[in-house]
């Protein structure tokens, strides 16, 4: 029994260290995107913030299917990817929101967007883990 509950325990800890690697990635996606948008094309956070979004969701969608949560077959990914996709949707007004309102109190949309994303990270593992890729 206790090997059991330390296996679990150093599996959910792997799948965290993997979860967070790729969400790094896929920020460092996310964020560059934003910046180029942004910064040299369209100074609107909720335009930059959906296309960075979009692209780097779909880097982490794929990593994540097949490396995290180890789901290979492609039997349920219609299921996951419109689970996931329908999060990435809810997600873009609450993070453009969240780095418009950090923006008022940190005069950096850039370091806005870094706290907004560091509260998505949190809440995506487990919505990640519980809803979409179960």
């Amino acid at each position: 029994m206790i090997f059991i509950k330390k296996n679990i325990f150093i599996e959910n800890r792997k799948k965290i260290i993997i979860y967070s690697t790729i969400q790094l990635l896929g920020f460092s996606i996310d964020f560059i995107v934003f910046y180029i948008l942004y910064e040299k094309i369209y100074s609107v956070i909720l335009f930059a913030n959906f296309f960075s979004k979009i692209l780097s969701s779909c880097f982490c969608f794929i990593l994540h299917r097949k490396i995290t949560f180890k789901k290979k077959n492609a039997k349920n990914i219609n299921i996951s990817l419109i689970k996931y996709y329908g999060f990435v949707l809810i997600n873009i007004p609450i993070t453009s929101s969240l780095t418009f309102l950090f923006d008022f109190f940190f005069s950096s949309v850039f370091f806005a967007k870094i706290i907004s994303e560091i509260l998505y990270f949190i809440v995506g593992y487990f919505l990640s883990k519980k809803l979409i890729f179960n």
